[in-house]
């Protein structure tokens, strides 16, 4: 139990206004990786302070939200800042979703969902819902021990501003530097600036309230989370068999008849695409983006087949399994059809941001592919949410690592220097 709410209050407006001291009217920088480095240690020692022991896997994500949150403050490259960003955030907010548990490497794709939207909710009605501890009515102040209290302070208060304005003049006269500081110090409190405070204060609140939800589900959730099984449905499958494998089996035949050009054009040389009466450029820039757009819907198509498709038998699974590794070799045989033409673009035209981030998203979707495959050969399709979590991770991280505009300029340099284009 909670041994008092300001335990939760106290934290959570310290953590809303530091974001408005980092902030406000500020750039980013090392604020960002400053702000979620705090965070992180806030959750993981309250958590310690309140006898909630966190689960191992959940420091794994506090070292991961505060290194993509470093990332932020080293690199420039806006697609680069916004993933590791992103992915700070997100890493922190799943550390928090599965503090006291570890839960997060045995979800299911639909689990990390689920997660997501329970953080959501918690964040706006767990601190209403909350029930907080109750002070002993013996500890309990009267309210005029309360209003003595308050008195004395305004009555110090009172007594010490004359005394500091005297004083502060003074010194103000004696000393230039002390001076300009001092004006910068009273523009705090013209009255023009009065709206700003009032809506900054308005913020702070509003997060403050949004962190104590947060922080009440990370260590008190309103249900302790059992540990999921990977391969157990979500949800009752209701499509039968014949309709799955039509559907998986008519897929797969119009890839198979797909890869087959791409083996006698694409694969077989320049001269055979001449022969198609188009030219080599027009090939190659046409068409790589709709390919990779097609292996993505297809992953999409596995995992909502294999979510709402029975399979009653050894056999049947067989069968399902068999077709959607085809499906999974044959969207690799398309990926590597798309990959091709924009090694084509590259090496006519070179590198570019835009070009850069295909080639690394391909890279890094042909993996996933691979991981499905196996996946799926083992018998544990379910763990492709985590699959797909280290996919995300990596490919975030390979922007961070390289150096997205170091890396094209260098690629474009050695062209100019070997005198291409």
């Amino acid at each position: 139990m909670l041994r008092s709410k300001w335990l939760i209050w106290l934290p959570a407006l310290a953590a809303a206004w530091l974001f408005d001291f980092l902030f406000w009217n500020a750039q980013g920088g090392i604020n960002y990786p400053i702000w979620i480095t705090i965070l992180t240690a806030l959750a993981l020692g309250l958590a310690h302070y309140q006898g909630r022991k966190p689960a191992w896997p959940s420091y794994l994500l506090g070292a991961l939200a505060v290194a993509f949150s470093v990332f932020t403050a080293l690199r420039s490259e806006g697609l680069t800042v916004f993933l590791n960003g992103a992915a700070a955030f997100a890493s922190l907010a799943l550390m928090c979703a599965t503090l006291t548990t570890g839960n997060w490497p045995f979800y299911r794709l639909f689990d990390y969902i689920l997660a997501g939207i329970k953080l959501v909710i918690a964040a706006f009605s767990r601190a209403l819902t909350y029930r907080w501890p109750a002070r002993p009515e013996a500890e309990t102040p009267g309210w005029k021990k309360k209003a003595s209290g308050w008195m004395a302070v305004l009555r110090g208060v009172l007594i010490a501003l004359p005394i500091l304005a005297v004083l502060a003049a003074l010194l103000a006269s004696a000393d230039l530097v002390f001076a300009s500081r001092l004006g910068d110090l009273l523009e705090l409190f013209k009255l023009e600036r009065v709206p700003e405070y009032i809506f900054r204060l308005f913020y702070i609140l509003v997060l403050s309230y949004l962190f104590s939800g947060v922080l009440l589900h990370a260590l008190y959730p309103a249900k302790e989370e059992e540990r999921p099984d990977p391969e157990k449905a979500w949800m009752n499958p209701f499509l039968g068999l014949t309709e799955t494998v039509i559907v998986l089996g008519a897929v797969d035949l119009l890839f198979a008849f797909f890869v087959t050009l791409q083996f006698q054009y694409l694969f077989g040389g320049q001269s055979n695409i001449k022969e198609t009466g188009f030219t080599y450029s027009e090939y190659a820039v046409r068409g790589f983006t709709e390919l990779v757009l097609v292996a993505v819907l297809s992953i999409g198509l596995y995992l909502v087949l294999n979510t709402i498709a029975k399979r009653k038998s050894g056999g049947q699974a067989l069968a399902f399994n068999g077709l959607a590794i085809a499906l999974m070799l044959l969207v690799l045989v398309i990926l590597a059809s798309s990959f091709q033409r924009l090694l084509m673009y590259e090496n006519a035209y070179g590198f570019s941001q835009l070009r850069l981030y295909t080639h690394i998203f391909i890279i890094w979707l042909a993996l996933l592919l691979v991981a499905a495959v196996a996946l799926i050969a083992a018998g544990a399709p379910g763990r492709f949410g985590l699959a797909l979590f280290c996919a995300l991770i990596g490919f975030t991280l390979t922007f961070a690592l390289i150096n997205v505009d170091a890396f094209i300029t260098r690629q474009n340099v050695n062209r100019a220097l070997q005198g291409k284009p």
